[in-house]
C-alpha cells in the first residue's frame, strides 16, 4: 500500500510539474532553436508552448516597422504611390488619407498584429493536414507550437534586415539568389520567384520539417521533403499564378 501511494505521488508530481509553465525553460528554447533544434524538438513534444515566439515574432516586426517606416520605407512608398497615375484622380482629403506618415505607420502596425497569428495558423493547418494525410499523427497544438518557435528563425533574419536597411539607407536589401542578379527586373515573375528562396525562410522550413520528424517519429528526410514541397508548390502557384491573375485584375 505504501509502494503504491508512493507511486500516486509521483504520478501526480509528474502531471502537475508539466501542466506548469516554466518561462526560464521557455526563453531557452529561443537560443535552442537556434544551435540545438534537436533540445528544441524534444521540448515542444513534451511542452507545446506558443506565446513566447509568437510574441517575440511580433514585437521584432512591429519593431522593424518603428525604427525604418518613417525615415526609410514609408518615403519610398509615397514616392511609389505619387507616381501611379491613378493616385491623381483622387481628392486631397483621400491623397492625406492614403500617404499620411501616421496612417502608413498604423496601418502596418495593425497588418504585424492581427496577420502574424492568421499566417502562422494557416501554415501550421496546411502542414497539420498533410501529415495526418500521409498517415502520421501529430497534435494541431504541437504543429502550432513547432511553427511558431521555427519563427524565431524569422524574426533572426527580420533583425538582419532591420540592420540592413539602417545601413544602405533603402529598404531595397535582400538575403535570397536575386543578389547574385542585381540587374534582374524587380517586377518580374523570375525576380518573384527567385526572392522566394531567402536563406531564413529555407532555415525556417528546414526546423520545421525536422522538427516534425521527431515529434511524429516520421523519417527526417521524409517530412523535410514533404515540408519543402508544399512550399514549392506554394511558391509556383503564388509566383506563376495568382500574380498573373492579380495582374489581370488590374488591368
Amino acid at each position: 500500500m505504501v509502494t503504491g501511494d508512493n507511486e500516486t505521488v509521483k504520478v501526480s508530481e509528474n502531471v502537475e510539474s508539466k501542466s506548469k509553465y516554466d518561462f526560464i525553460e521557455d526563453l531557452k528554447q529561443i537560443w535552442n532553436i537556434i544551435i540545438s533544434p534537436n533540445k528544441t524538438f524534444a521540448y515542444i513534444d513534451e511542452n507545446p508552448t506558443w506565446w513566447l515566439p509568437l510574441t517575440t515574432l511580433i514585437v521584432i516586426s512591429i519593431g522593424y516597422i518603428l525604427i525604418t517606416f518613417p525615415s526609410i520605407v514609408i518615403p519610398e512608398k509615397i514616392n511609389a504611390i505619387m507616381s501611379n497615375p491613378a493616385i491623381q484622380n483622387l481628392s486631397d482629403a483621400q491623397k492625406t488619407k492614403i500617404l499620411t506618415t501616421s496612417n502608413i505607420l498604423i496601418r502596418s502596425i495593425i497588418g504585424a498584429l492581427i496577420s502574424t497569428p492568421i499566417y502562422l495558423l494557416l501554415k501550421s493547418a496546411i502542414f497539420y493536414f498533410t501529415i495526418i494525410v500521409t498517415g502520421y499523427e501529430i497534435k494541431f497544438r504541437k504543429m502550432f507550437s513547432l511553427t511558431v518557435w521555427a519563427g524565431i528563425i524569422t524574426s533572426l533574419g527580420i533583425i538582419v534586415k532591420t540592420l540592413l536597411t539602417l545601413a544602405k539607407h533603402s529598404s531595397d536589401v535582400y538575403t535570397s539568389l536575386v543578389v547574385f542578379l542585381p540587374n534582374l527586373d524587380k517586377g518580374s515573375a523570375l525576380f518573384s520567384f527567385l526572392n522566394s528562396f531567402e536563406i531564413f525562410t529555407l532555415w525556417n522550413l528546414s526546423l520545421i520539417g525536422l522538427g516534425l520528424g521527431v515529434i511524429t517519429k516520421l523519417d527526417k528526410k521524409k517530412s523535410t521533403i514533404i515540408v519543402f514541397v508544399l512550399w514549392l508548390l506554394w511558391i509556383l502557384i503564388n509566383t506563376f499564378v495568382l500574380r498573373r491573375f492579380s495582374g489581370g485584375m488590374a488591368k
